[in-house]
């Protein structure tokens, strides 16, 4: 039905839809924006509206009602704009729901006269005659309070024929269509809905101007059909002594350029893309079908004829079972190719997945309404670029302590007064080595910046073009500039989630798009940086962000450890998350060369750096359009491989000094503070002030509004009222859960909301991929189960690991479906066995998966050899190797929880490997390491 007809909007009632089921496996959600409102109650029920991508639509929320099966959207045509409701009111439920259908017709009279014509459409399961639509007769109180509801906000019914059918063959109008403006109306009829469906569908057609369909024009490069001999010969031809004359890096890059550019045009076929104009399933035999049922279907209208009805019927059921199996055959050949074509199977599962996002959205501004992509692309870029306002001073700034805190081993005290041990870093020399290295990072799938130099073919012209980068990349160092291309950047408005609205600018997020060139070389000089920093000590060792042996899980493993120590002495601890505003975009450019020089990085590399960060060009690509170049004045570069290190450079300084135990992954800063009483609370709010303090010297605000504070205790009885907590002069959120980086952490150290969220998650993902491989080979969900539902699983699994058998159970079983699911459709007569007769480790054993159990603890040993290795971050009373024979000291602990958590659960486990495995450290990392090469070989 989609496909065989144009410029439709469809208004669906009772699709018995729920959340288990994805925008995009209901149409294609490059070409339709859904609406729907789902029955969270119970089965069925549900509406839906499909509109053309084309058409510019945004959903009417504050019209609809809790209880009211409705969803209201607004369309906007070039000279007007509709109303569309879509309304369901189930049978012996008209009294509640048609209060709730008064109270949003009540506020849409107060906005009809803005709108060209408004139409309420739906199945309202009233008796009504409405043969002669100018004298209505309804057959019961319900159908005369609703009769009583339309008349009087002048709404008129334009459907005269019936709409359903009984099995005793009384017909009767259950489904309507009123409208403000029966001006408009062309035709209004009913003709057969889809099949199985025991309802007639209501045909409308109104007078109105569409927007002109069309698509943002782009060339498509087939880099894997490039002429590599022709290639090989134009890249030996080339002038490439006249890129390295040129005066300056900015026109050496620049003729670089013209030379790439115009060799591939010469070697890599291309043409304009061609617009999607339906799935690939939809056969061109299927279209002619649908446009023939189309034709019968008019005839039998217009000429009354039973046998045309008869064959547009069977026709239909004969459509839907092609439009199936096309569909079948489809999938399972994307199955097949998926080993060899990756590409195309995961397009498909990532269009399964989608959400609908509107064609033509609409933004409010200053409570107007944008459509115009033009002028949606500047005001992200004024949105986007407000947050470099030059900082000012708070009027309120804490005073340092009279008493300096002391500071712990990994925190000094002062900094600056013991300049870090090591060499400078500059000058930098690039080998061949570096360049081979950093080519082979490259993903070719990945699109190319502003400079339009693809991945794919820097890739292929490598082999020949690695001299003259060699030398380019040389001079760009040595000179301490950047190319002006590399300066320059396209952004992406991309939606947060998290059910912020659509049509609110504050509520999308900048990604950028730079040069590929230019992130070739920012990898080789971050690889040299960031070995520069670990091999002479420079990086505070409380932060674990972007950096190599360190990760989420280390993070959350020193807090875990520091938190559960405590707690076995009895101890309980204050945690407080605090939250930076738009960290990354803030970074003041003016005191980075001091933080640079701190780490020995200087002369020309410094002044590279700082050349590359500053004078930096941005623009919003929306829709096809471009924004105004706007110049950056602060941050760190968007989409570069540097940003990240420098950031971490920059906020480096920040946890020296402080008395508590401070956690950073990347702008995230956690502090633990032993103890509730009120030398602690003072302790910790010194601490709070001179993170204050260095936020507001370094122009790198804190939101209080987002800070929070926590005490965790495993006393029964609710602490004393302490003092409260504040940053900046506003009182922190005291709360009784925190989720640190992911990881739900409650007031007692126990994971149980955390673990019982994820099992959720992971079984509303198996039922997703369950479903959109039904048809397929086993091998797609293995695929999918593997890539989709274990990382869910998983996800720091070592921190949270539960004690509790019942916790256990509920994530065993969540693969044991996987796994029975795959063990049925390779073995058809295993449907005759019943589910709780098969044994788990039957279904185990014939998929070869180990038990997530025995996951977790090889995720736990893994965790503790890089807690137990060199550099390791610091943590309280950790697990103690013997001296003398180098083994692994029983770990002490007062409490069974404390034994059961993270790295004393993994030295158990450790303790309890064979002896030849735990000889050493060292020599366990070994043996990990060559036992997954070999499952990895094996698989």
């Amino acid at each position: 039905m989609l496909e065989s007809t144009d410029d439709t909007v469809f208004a669906l009632t009772e699709t018995w839809l729920d959340d288990t089921t994805r925008d995009g496996q209901i149409a294609d959600t490059t070409r339709y924006q859904i609406f729907r409102k789902d029955r969270s109650t119970s089965r069925g029920g549900g509406v839906m509206v499909l509109a053309p991508s084309h058409i510019i639509c945004r959903r009417r929320a504050d019209l609809e009602q809790d209880n009211l099966e409705a969803v209201f959207v607004e369309l906007r045509t070039p000279r007007s704009k509709f109303l569309l409701a879509c309304i369901y009111i189930a049978p012996n439920t008209h009294s509640s729901r048609f209060d709730s259908l008064q109270t949003s017709i009540d506020k849409l009279l107060e906005l009809s006269t803005s709108y060209a014509s408004v139409y309420l459409l739906g199945d309202f399961n009233v008796h009504i005659d409405w043969r002669d639509l100018s004298s209505p007769i309804p057959a019961d109180p319900a159908s005369q309070q609703l009769l009583e509801m339309v008349e009087t906000a002048g709404l008129v019914q334009l459907c005269s024929d019936p709409t359903y059918r009984s099995a005793a063959g009384n017909e009767s109008q259950l489904d309507l269509c009123f409208t403000t403006n029966p001006t408009l109306l062309l035709d209004c009829y009913a003709q057969e809905s889809l099949v199985g469906s025991d309802h007639k569908a209501i045909h409308i057609e109104c007078y109105t101007s569409l927007p002109r369909q069309g698509h943002f024009s782009r060339i498509i490069y087939r880099y894997g059909k490039t002429d590599l001999s022709h290639l090989r010969a134009l890249l030996h031809l080339a002038p490439w002594s006249m890129v390295l004359s040129e005066p300056s890096t900015h026109e050496m890059y620049d003729l670089w350029t013209d030379f790439m550019t115009a060799i591939q045009t010469e070697c890599v076929p291309h043409s304009p893309a061609s617009k999607k104009k339906r799935p690939p399933w939809i056969t061109t035999d299927i279209v002619k079908l649908a446009r023939r049922k189309r034709l019968l279907f008019n005839r039998a209208r217009k000429q009354h004829c039973a046998s045309s009805y008869t064959k547009t019927r069977s026709l239909q059921k004969d459509i839907k079972r092609l439009v199936h199996k096309s569909h079948q055959e489809y999938v399972t050949s994307i199955a097949a190719r998926a080993a060899k074509e990756p590409k195309l199977f995961w397009a498909y599962v990532k269009s399964q997945r989608k959400s609908s996002s509107p064609g033509h959205p609409v933004f409010k501004h200053n409570q107007k309404l944008v459509s115009d992509p033009n002028t949606i692309a500047s005001l992200f870029s004024e949105h986007f670029s407000s947050i470099w306002s030059p900082h000012t001073t708070p009027a309120f700034l804490p005073r340092k302590p009279l008493v300096p805190p002391l500071a712990s081993p990994s925190h000094p005290a002062n900094p600056e007064s013991s300049p870090p041990p090591g060499a400078s870093l500059s000058p930098l020399s690039i080998t061949e080595q570096d360049l081979e290295e950093s080519l082979t990072s490259l993903r070719p799938a990945q699109n190319p910046g502003p400079d339009r130099v693809h991945p794919a073919f820097l890739q292929l012209s490598a082999p020949l073009t690695k001299p003259i980068l060699i030398h380019m990349f040389q001079r760009i160092l040595d000179s301490g500039t950047v190319p002006l291309e590399w300066k320059r950047s396209i952004i992406t408005p991309i939606h947060k989630g998290n059910g912020l609205d659509t049509d609110s600018i504050d509520s999308y997020r900048p990604i950028a798009s730079t040069s590929v060139v230019s992130r070739t070389l920012e990898r080789i000089v971050n690889n040299k940086i960031l070995n520069h920093l670990e091999d002479n000590g420079l990086q505070n060792q409380a932060q674990h962000g972007f950096r190599r042996g360190r990760s989420c899980d280390t993070a959350l493993a020193v807090a875990v450890h520091t938190l559960s120590s405590h707690l076995d002495q009895r101890i309980p601890c204050q945690l407080v998350q605090l939250d930076f505003s738009k960290a990354f975009d803030r970074i003041d450019h003016a005191l980075l060369p001091k933080k640079l020089q701190k780490v020995g990085i200087e002369g020309p590399l410094a002044n590279w750096l700082m050349d590359f960060i500053r004078n930096r060009t941005q623009r919003v690509a929306f829709h096809g359009h471009l924004s105004s170049p706007c110049t950056v004045l602060a941050g760190v570069p968007q989409g570069s491989v540097l940003g990240p290190t420098l950031f971490s450079l920059y906020i480096n300084d920040i946890t020296y000094g402080l008395k508590s135990k401070a956690i950073l992954y990347a702008d995230d800063l956690f502090l633990i503070q032993p103890g509730i009483s009120k030398d602690a609370v003072t302790s910790l709010q010194n601490d709070l002030d001179a993170c204050y303090r260095w936020s507001v010297t370094h122009s790198l605000p804190l939101n209080p509004t987002k800070c929070l504070s926590m005490t965790v205790s495993l006393s029964l009885a609710k602490p004393s009222h302490s003092p409260p907590l504040a940053i900046g002069g506003t009182e922190l959120s005291r709360v009784t859960h925190i989720k640190l980086l992911g990881v739900e952490f409650d007031e007692r150290l126990d994971f149980s909301r955390h673990i019982q969220g994820t099992a959720s998650r992971a079984r509303r993902t198996l039922g997703f991929v369950t479903q959109i491989t039904r048809g397929m080979p086993a091998a797609p969900l293995r695929h999918l189960y593997t890539s989709l539902v274990l990382p869910q699983l998983e996800f720091c699994s070592a921190i949270w690991d539960p004690p509790s058998t019942t916790h256990k159970k509920s994530l065993e079983s969540i693969q044991r479906r996987a796994a029975l699911t795959l063990y049925r459709r390779d073995s058809p007569s295993s449907h005759h066995t019943a589910a709780r007769d098969i044994p788990t480790t039957r279904l185990l054993q014939y998929t070869q998966w180990r038990t997530l159990q025995h996951r977790r603890d090889v995720a736990s040993i893994r965790l503790f050899c890089i807690m137990m290795g060199a550099g390791h971050p610091d943590v309280p009373s950790p697990p103690r190797l013997n001296k003398r024979t180098g083994r692994l000291q029983p770990p002490l602990s007062r409490t069974l929880r404390h034994k059961t958590l993270c790295l004393m659960r993994a030295a158990e486990i450790w303790r309890s490997l064979p002896h030849h495995l735990t000889e050493s450290i060292d020599y366990f990392h070994k043996a990990l390491r060559a036992t997954r090469r070999a499952l990895h070989s094996g698989n």
